[in-house]
Protein backbone atom coordinates (compact mmCIF):
# COMPACT_ATOMS: atom_id res chain seq x y z
CA UNK A 1 0.00 0.00 0.00
CA UNK A 2 1.37 3.39 -0.99
CA UNK A 3 -1.34 5.50 0.64
CA UNK A 4 -0.15 7.94 3.28
CA UNK A 5 -1.11 7.66 6.92
CA UNK A 6 -0.77 10.68 9.19
CA UNK A 7 -1.92 9.14 12.46
CA UNK A 8 1.56 8.97 14.07
CA UNK A 9 1.97 12.71 13.52
CA UNK A 10 -1.18 13.77 15.39
CA UNK A 11 -2.34 10.87 17.56
CA UNK A 12 -1.04 8.05 19.75
CA UNK A 13 -2.25 5.15 21.85
CA UNK A 14 -1.20 4.57 25.45
CA UNK A 15 -1.89 1.20 27.03
CA UNK A 16 -2.93 0.58 30.62
CA UNK A 17 0.66 -0.25 31.56
CA UNK A 18 1.96 2.98 29.99
CA UNK A 19 3.32 1.72 26.68
CA UNK A 20 3.08 4.33 23.94
CA UNK A 21 2.07 2.95 20.54
CA UNK A 22 1.96 5.04 17.35
CA UNK A 23 -1.61 4.04 16.46
CA UNK A 24 -4.70 2.50 18.04
CA UNK A 25 -4.58 -0.25 15.40
CA UNK A 26 -1.12 -1.30 16.58
CA UNK A 27 -2.21 -2.77 19.88
CA UNK A 28 0.31 -5.62 19.92
CA UNK A 29 2.79 -4.51 22.56
CA UNK A 30 5.84 -6.11 20.99
CA UNK A 31 9.10 -4.17 20.94
CA UNK A 32 8.56 -3.14 17.32
CA UNK A 33 5.40 -1.17 18.14
CA UNK A 34 6.27 0.30 21.55
CA UNK A 35 7.76 3.77 21.24
CA UNK A 36 8.41 4.08 24.96
CA UNK A 37 6.68 3.96 28.31
CA UNK A 38 5.26 7.02 30.06
CA UNK A 39 6.29 5.59 33.44
CA UNK A 40 9.93 5.55 32.28
CA UNK A 41 10.10 8.75 30.16
CA UNK A 42 8.05 11.87 29.66
CA UNK A 43 5.57 11.85 26.81
CA UNK A 44 7.43 14.71 25.13
CA UNK A 45 10.67 12.70 25.10
CA UNK A 46 8.87 9.67 23.64
CA UNK A 47 6.86 11.66 21.04
CA UNK A 48 9.99 13.41 19.76
CA UNK A 49 12.34 10.47 20.31
CA UNK A 50 14.44 8.55 17.84
CA UNK A 51 12.20 5.48 17.84
CA UNK A 52 9.10 7.53 16.94
CA UNK A 53 11.06 9.42 14.26
CA UNK A 54 12.30 6.15 12.80
CA UNK A 55 8.77 4.71 12.75
CA UNK A 56 7.33 7.81 11.08
CA UNK A 57 10.08 7.81 8.46
CA UNK A 58 9.54 4.13 7.71
CA UNK A 59 5.79 4.66 7.47
CA UNK A 60 6.30 7.56 5.08
CA UNK A 61 8.95 5.91 2.91
CA UNK A 62 8.34 2.17 3.19
CA UNK A 63 4.86 1.45 4.54
CA UNK A 64 4.61 -1.86 2.70
CA UNK A 65 7.37 -3.29 4.93
CA UNK A 66 5.78 -2.25 8.22
CA UNK A 67 3.91 -5.02 10.01
CA UNK A 68 0.17 -4.25 10.30
CA UNK A 69 0.56 -0.91 8.48
CA UNK A 70 1.08 -2.74 5.21
CA UNK A 71 -2.45 -4.18 5.39
CA UNK A 72 -4.18 -1.19 6.97
CA UNK A 73 -6.73 0.63 4.82
CA UNK A 74 -5.98 4.06 6.29
CA UNK A 75 -5.50 6.56 3.48
CA UNK A 76 -4.93 10.23 4.30
CA UNK A 77 -4.45 11.30 0.68
CA UNK A 78 -7.46 13.60 0.78
CA UNK A 79 -6.32 15.18 4.04
CA UNK A 80 -2.88 15.88 2.58
CA UNK A 81 -4.46 17.40 -0.51
CA UNK A 82 -6.75 19.54 1.65
CA UNK A 83 -3.94 20.75 3.92
CA UNK A 84 -1.14 20.41 1.38
CA UNK A 85 0.69 23.60 2.26
CA UNK A 86 0.81 22.60 5.92
CA UNK A 87 2.41 19.23 5.18
CA UNK A 88 4.44 20.15 2.09
CA UNK A 89 7.70 20.87 3.89
CA UNK A 90 7.94 17.40 5.43
CA UNK A 91 5.87 15.49 2.91
CA UNK A 92 7.40 12.85 0.68
CA UNK A 93 4.16 11.48 -0.70
CA UNK A 94 3.44 12.41 -4.27
CA UNK A 95 -0.29 12.79 -4.82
Amino acid sequence: IKAPCLIPWFSTYITAIGNVLPCCYLTDENDENVMGNIYDSSFDVIWNGDQYKKFRKQLRENRENLNVCNSCVRDDSSRIKQYGLFFRRKMLWRL
